[in-house]
């Protein structure tokens, strides 16, 4: 398509292996912009309104915000339990029995089940559930939660949910993991909490250090090599998805249906 001569602007991509795909010069509108991997030129940034900065307004999350509570009598509950990658419709394929200590629901790690929180980023409300995710410590939350871009949580306790929520919160959107009250790597996204404004390369750094630190808490193997990548698109709630958890519980979204958590 086009064509490459004297008088014409360009957008050109220099290769040195058409196997691998190497790209060792980049050329846009007619001007080298990029060599091996580096920019060439300055790209001025206009610096973000502060309205965009301050896009959620969620209170600060207590451990007992996440609390999933039966009946003290009651010493086994049935839970729903979701996994990623399910898209069928079948409770009894995800129900199983959890635990029940002074009257709340217990997560079980030995089976890999966490529990997870959809939290609004507005301070609307939160939906919360049991998922087979297999983190076996720790916590990862993050603002960007296609396509509502609320404020997902997944968790080994409820305090490192509350305290991973809670510092996505600060940064004023972005990616969060923790271990106890550690944070052991995040990302800031503070422009509508999906964004920002610093160099690519820090940015793509500190992706890579959050899915690093992400694998040490012993993910389940089918969120793959980038579990916090996997989360981003986890909880969408489209086709070919049938229950999903939102900020406003589980729903059957075939029906628009409400489903409780545990029964």
């Amino acid at each position: 398509m086009g064509i490459i001569a004297p008088g014409r602007y360009a957008d050109i991509l220099f290769i040195s292996d058409l196997e691998k795909v190497e790209i060792i010069r980049v050329m846009a509108n007619g001007m080298i912009v990029a060599e091996r991997g580096r920019l060439t030129v300055e790209i001025p940034l206009k610096r973000p309104p502060d309205y965009a900065k301050k896009s959620i307004r969620v209170r600060a999350l207590r451990p007992e915000d996440f609390e999933i509570r039966v009946s003290p009598d009651r010493r086994k509950v049935k839970a729903l339990v979701l996994r990623p990658r399910y898209f069928g419709s079948d409770l009894d394929e995800l129900t199983e029995e959890l635990e029940v200590i002074n009257g709340v629901v217990q997560r079980d790690l030995e089976r890999g089940i966490n529990k997870a929180a959809i939290v609004d980023r507005f301070g609307r409300g939160m939906g919360i559930s049991f998922w087979r995710v297999g983190y076996r410590k720790g916590a990862v939350a993050m603002s960007i939660l296609h396509d509502s871009h609320d404020i997902s949580v997944i968790g080994a306790t409820d305090e490192e949910m509350a305290f991973a929520v809670n510092r996505v919160v600060e940064l004023g959107g972005g990616i969060v993991v923790v271990e106890g009250r550690k944070v052991l790597a995040e990302i800031s996204f503070p422009i509508a909490g999906l964004m920002t404004d610093e160099a690519p390369e820090k940015v793509a750094r500190a992706l890579r250090e959050v899915n690093e630190e992400a694998k040490k808490l012993e993910p389940d193997p089918s969120l793959g090599d980038h579990p916090v990548d996997a989360q981003t698109f986890m909880f969408l709630t489209c086709y070919p998805r049938k229950i999903m958890l939102t900020a406003n519980g589980l729903i059957n979204l075939q029906t628009g249906e409400k489903i409780p958590p545990v029964w």
